[in-house]
């Protein structure tokens, strides 16, 4: 009634509304359950902010921090948004996650395992210094390719000098 009489007399039906003693619905603060005047749900941003982002704990540095809250539903419930994999940890900067990752995937934590040489590099280097031959005959000798064994041999040198 009020939406239509401030139609037809140009005026806010919220001042209809007052004069023709209408109360307004009264709405709560979603966060802080405070009144609410307006449409709004939230009565600040703050309270709005403090609704929608949930408090986590950095499993590298043990920081408390905010994430938004639909950003971990999605990461934790959907496995194909993380190449088909569930998100457990949630880190508070890329440092930290550097950190984790570095740890637990970067260089040097195979414990040990190296990956073998197709081609016996010792053999090469002691065949060489024994005879002084070139990368071409020592190809020959060994079987392994020309290129290698040039590459071999520039290593060497390198290492040498």
């Amino acid at each position: 009634m009020a939406k239509l009489l401030g139609a037809v007399f140009h005026v806010d039906k919220d001042l209809i509304k007052t004069r023709l003693g209408i109360p307004f619905p009264v709405r709560q603060c979603l966060q802080c359950r405070g009144y609410i005047k307006n449409r709004k749900s939230f009565c600040s941003s703050q309270c709005q902010y403090d609704y929608t982002h949930i408090e986590l704990e950095c499993p590298e540095c043990g920081q408390i921090f905010r994430r938004k809250q639909s950003y971990v539903k999605k990461r934790v419930a959907k496995p194909s948004i993380n190449n088909g994999k569930l998100q457990k940890r949630f880190y508070c900067s890329h440092r930290c996650f550097g950190q984790y990752w570095g740890r637990n995937y970067g260089f040097g934590t195979r414990h040990g395992y190296h990956r073998p040489r197709k081609w016996n590099w010792d053999l090469v280097l002691h065949i060489q210094r024994e005879t002084g031959y070139g990368a071409w005959r020592l190809s020959r000798l060994t079987g392994v390719p020309i290129s290698t064994v040039s590459m071999i041999l520039r290593k060497s040198r390198t290492k040498e000098c």
